[in-house]
């Protein structure tokens, strides 16, 4: 906005300063705008406030804004008041107006307020337009995949300012708007709608080939920057160009720089349009793993290629993997790139010989086999470098993508090893006990700590030719004894290795080598301490998470007494809740909480210690009777569940896991009888187990709800019971005829309705949760369809009528 004042201001003291600040206005005593000499000139933007000093509040003054365009704004007014009307529409000419205020002094008129209307048809949009095509230019169809890019807008001093948390559309060629729903782009219809906000950092994402993102109220001259970051870019896919549109006036936007396409100037007569093009090809993500990686610090660099399935070297594909990285990726232009194997490669056999490491010399090379060996040399975590021979192997894996164009293949370079398991005395694995293993070459040096798995699994153990290694067991699992002392592991020249330990561990350890000595199996055993008492499942897999108290119990008085320290004892990721020695006499297991997703029983277990031997004779169940104050013994249960074995004695106590069950209700509005009778099918899903756990491919069941001619009530009902505790995605499949107006979840206030026709929904519980679908008819009722309703009256026979 540029002003004209009638004063000439001289000095600082007379010049404007912006309202609330020291800083000046804009000022040019004499300034040329289009084509017209004014004097006196302020420059204001929009929501920018100026402050005038006059001489004395009886001057008398006016403003005039400069060069207003016709074509721009429909109207201007001053003070709430209409100055100015464009008459563009009538005309179709442009031309400049210059919009005055009325004279006044500042005793009678302190603020001029100028509120310009820009014209809606002058704005304009930029469209973006996806597109993806193959290596010889041709348009891929059906092409699924999103792609993101960054928009942004170019500021006076060039910068480009992000267009951030700003509202944008999508559309395709048919004026269809479309809208996120569940995470996915969904066609809404031609019903304007926004799409969503753009990130912080101007990005639009998940936008598919033949869609276009439109954003709207551009003003003409506003310059404008789009671009696709590599980083960001879909696997399997490469940015191919930025195309100018041009239309029936030419091209739709400027270009601030010649032959730059993905920044432009907004035109005033067009909408700015570009469409971006991507090349789909095959992506193939090669992942280097080594075995040994956590008793290493690095390794020698190896080269990668693709091979055909014939065995010929892909051109140009040779890659250098330097460590630490472990991940090399090939963009293909052909999709028959699938057919290709990444291979790592012998060194040596690189062709021509004086390639020096530029790959696109390289003629030719030979793999290595799968099980072949190779030399290569690693360091070692206390900073020692050393060769070691390595197995390669090869895993391929399942093309995938939504645009089924991308794959990860896995070469894993393995060494002999010793493996070290941890099991129970009677051979079951046994997880939570933590290890650490020193190399004791010279010092002691602490390689890591290991904490053994579900499947008793501690660590495979890589040594070097040399080197005296220690195993020490820090902690053992819940009732659990730990080895009386250390395993040493002696690794002589030739990388041989012999194991000792302590003879009081004799029983506990077996060391099962292979022919040449070099690897194998260590099994590490743990005694109990005492009677362990066990939470499982009714299959016997230990369970986690139950809480229990255990008592003295006196049979004879029938009553019980609590054991210090032994309240609220929580079950293990063993199942394990005791683990110790008891005096002989008997004692009462009370479950306090049952493991999540499992029934709590009502029923409590006691078990008696004989005082002779220690042995547990006698265990069985029993249920407080509250109107008696006693016990009352209910099941034996010794041989179920009690195991002995030499020196353990383990009690399992089993919990029957909990089951719930989901009603389906669907509610029509009508029932179109020329359309026949509808059947609705429903889809449930497990998505995430008791514990919160995601599930991957869970369990689906299916129902459907049909309707028939003996039907008058459109409210009907499918209950899916027995079901495990859990999360379930409910899906209603097919709506037919029928709109989904609405859903409805009731005994799940944690529920999460996603649209009216899913919703995911947690069985925590017995109690039925209900999910309500309800559906009305859409499209035109057939007139053999409508009932019609006739008023007649009837008159008593003495009228002589029956009219």
């Amino acid at each position: 906005m540029s002003l004209s004042f009638t004063q000439t201001p001289g000095e600082d003291s007379m010049k404007a300063h912006y309202e609330g600040q020291n800083a000046f206005v804009g000022y040019d005593e004499s300034a040329e705008i289009n084509g017209t000499v004014y004097n006196n000139v302020f420059y204001l933007r929009a929501g920018e406030k100026a402050g005038f000093t006059m001489p004395n509040k009886d001057t008398e003054y006016y403003f005039s804004e400069l060069a207003v365009l016709n074509q721009e704004y429909d109207y201007v007014d001053i003070n709430g008041e209409r100055a100015y009307s464009s008459d563009y529409a009538a005309t179709r000419e442009r031309k400049f107006s210059d919009v005055e205020s009325s004279v006044e002094t500042i005793a009678n008129r302190k603020r001029v307020v100028y509120d310009n209307h820009i014209d809606s048809d002058y704005l304009k949009k930029l469209i973006i337009t996806k597109n993806v095509v193959d290596k010889d230019g041709n348009h891929v169809e059906n092409d699924k995949t999103g792609f993101e890019f960054q928009l942004g807008f170019v500021n006076e001093a060039g910068e480009v300012v992000p267009y951030q948390k700003s509202e944008y559309y999508v559309m395709d060629d048919d004026d269809n708007y479309y809208v996120y729903v569940n995470g996915k782009l969904s066609k809404h219809g031609r019903e304007k709608v926004v799409c969503s906000v753009s990130g912080n950092n101007g990005s639009i994402a998940g936008i598919p080939d033949g869609l276009s993102v439109v954003v709207e109220n551009l003003l003409p001259r506003t310059v404008f920057a789009v671009e696709e970051l590599e980083e960001k870019m879909p696997l399997g896919y490469q940015w191919r160009s930025y195309e100018r549109v041009t239309d029936s006036e030419g091209a739709t936007y400027n270009l601030t720089e010649s032959g730059v396409y993905n920044i432009g100037e907004i035109r005033e007569n067009t909408n700015a349009h570009m469409i971006v093009t991507n090349q789909k090809g095959f992506g193939i993500t090669v992942n280097k793993k080594w075995a040994d990686e956590k008793y290493t610090d690095s390794h020698e660099s190896i080269y990668i290629a693709l091979f055909s399935r014939d065995g010929e070297y892909v051109e140009n594909t040779l890659r250098e993997l330097i460590s630490p990285n472990t991940t090399i990726y090939y963009f293909n232009d052909e999709q028959e790139a699938s057919e290709y194997i990444a291979m790592e490669v012998v060194t040596n056999s690189i062709q021509p010989a004086d390639w020096d490491g530029d790959a696109s010399k390289v003629t030719s090379c030979q793999p290595y086999a799968a099980d072949s060996l190779t030399e290569l040399s690693a360091e070692t975590l206390g900073g020692e470098t050393y060769d070691f021979s390595y197995k390669v192997g090869y895993e391929q894996g399942e093309v995938g993508g939504t645009g089924h164009n991308i794959r990860t293949d896995t070469i894993t370079n393995s060494r002999d090893h010793l493996q070290i398991l941890k099991q129970t005395e009677d051979g079951e694995p046994l997880r939570g006990a933590v290890f650490a293993v020193y190399d004791v070459t010279n010092g002691e040096y602490l390689i890591n700590t290991f904490t053994s798995d579900k499947n008793g699994w501690v660590t495979d153990a890589f040594f070097t030719a040399g080197h005296t290694y220690r195993l020490d067991e820090t902690m053992a699992p819940n009732g659990f004894r730990s080895l009386h002392g250390s395993v040493m592991i002696y690794v002589d020249e030739n990388e041989q290795i012999d194991i000792q330990y302590q003879p009081a561990d004799s029983d506990n350890i077996t060391a099962a080598l292979s022919a040449d000595r070099k690897s194998g199996t260590l099994t590490i055993k743990n005694e109990q301490n005492g009677i362990l008492l066990r939470k499982t499942d009714t299959d016997g897999v230990p369970l986690k998470d139950g809480v229990f108290n255990l008592y003295q119990f006196d049979k004879a008085q029938n009553r019980t007494y609590p054991l210090t320290d032994r309240q609220n004892l929580v079950s293990d990721e063993n199942g394990i809740f005791f683990g110790d020695v008891l005096t002989s006499g008997y004692y009462l297991v009370e479950e306090v909480n049952a493991p999540n997703g499992y029934f709590k029983s009502d029923l409590s277990t006691v078990f008696h210690i004989r005082p002779e031997n220690g042995a547990i004779d006698q265990l069985y169940t029993v249920r407080y009777d509250s109107e008696s104050g006693k016990y009352v013994t209910v099941d034996d249960v010794l041989s179920e569940w009690l195991q002995t074995n030499d020196d353990s004695v383990r009690i399992s106590i089993p919990n029957e896991k909990a089951k719930g069950s989901i009603k389906i209700r669907k509610t029509i509005d009508r029932i179109v009888y020329s359309r026949g009778f509808p059947a609705f099918m429903f889809k449930v899903t497990r998505i995430k187990d008791e514990h919160g756990n995601s599930i991957r491919s869970g369990p689906e069941y299916v129902g459907t709800i049909s309707y028939d001619s003996s039907d008058s009530d459109y409210t009907k009902e499918t209950l899916l019971s027995d079901l495990p505790m859990g999360t379930y995605l409910v899906e209603e499949l097919d709506s037919l005829n029928y709109t989904a107006s609405g859903l409805t979840v009731e005994g799940d206030r944690h529920s999460v309705i996603s649209s009216n026709t899913k919703a995911s929904v947690t069985i925590s519980s017995q109690d039925t949760v209900t999910v309500a679908f309800d559906n009305r008819f859409e499209g035109v009722v057939p007139v053999s369809d409508t009932a019609f309703a006739d008023n007649k009256i009837t008159y008593p026979a003495s009228q002589g009528s029956e009219n």
